[in-house]
């Protein structure tokens, strides 16, 4: 357990993996000092214990950056999370420099800011919960997952695991559900429920682009399950996903 007034960092192309055995980041930082619970920058390499919990951090949560990268996996089954994040005074984990991040079966909830949050970055959730993150009426708002200023994420959830199907669900928001500005795109496919986010439940903005492969859930979120700006595009390679309930994206494509 790391507890108090530091946190947590790997730099200069350094590792941190499960066998360093850091599996509870807790309380890190000051109202005056808001220290991420972890940082891995300068091309290190960060992977979470299973089971690690990062929690309560005056900042984000991890911070990975300057061509870094995190892993956070894997938990036994559908739906049985390897690691939580939650609770942080930041994003959940904040991903940005060319930095890279890989979550399969995580929990990242509760966060004050966005509970991903991407930055000409890339990264990929698999079979994740992300829930309850963000601040009402922040501005601008946080929520879920962001990808910004040419960042790539593909979220998807599992059309098989040992103990059946499982799903990345991004629900309960305070903010949009997933949101991508500044020619950035996100992924959608297999098993992915976003639902309940007080916002739209994907808003894409500024010459971005939301890809839908079929077989997702979208829909009860606040005013739109899916919205597109100026210039931002959705498309799909199967016509409309039946998954998605209050289309408000007048560039909407339906591939062959």
């Amino acid at each position: 357990m790391v507890t108090g007034a530091s946190s947590v960092s790997v730099g200069d192309w350094a590792y941190l993996t499960d066998s360093n055995k850091v599996t509870k980041i807790d309380n890190n930082g000051t109202a005056g000092n808001k220290a991420a619970g972890v940082s891995a920058y300068l091309g290190a390499y960060l992977s979470l214990s299973p089971g690690a919990t990062v929690t309560r951090n005056a900042g984000d949560g991890v911070d990975v950056s300057e061509f870094s990268y995190m892993i956070a996996c894997c938990g036994n089954g559908p739906q049985t999370y390897a690691a939580f994040i939650t609770q942080n005074g930041g994003a959940g984990v904040n991903v940005s420099a060319s930095a890279s991040m890989f979550l399969l079966n995580a929990a990242i909830q509760g966060n004050t800011g966005d509970g991903l949050y991407f930055d000409h970055s890339s990264g990929y959730v698999m079979d994740s919960l992300v829930t309850g993150n963000g601040t009402a009426g922040s501005s601008p708002a946080t929520g879920g997952i962001v990808a910004n200023y040419n960042s790539s994420v593909g979220i998807f959830g599992s059309t098989y695991t040992p103990g059946g199907a499982a799903y990345s669900d991004i629900k309960n928001n305070n903010g949009p559900g997933v949101e991508a500005n500044g020619n950035s795109t996100v992924w959608f496919c297999c098993n992915v429920n976003i639902d309940g986010n007080n916002g739209d439940g994907v808003l894409l903005q500024s010459n971005s682009s939301g890809a839908f492969l079929g077989n997702s859930n979208i829909s009860g979120n606040s005013p739109h399950d899916l919205d597109c700006t100026s210039g931002a595009i959705g498309v799909s390679n199967k016509g409309t996903p039946p998954g998605i309930g209050k289309n408000h994206c007048s560039s909407f494509t339906k591939l062959p």
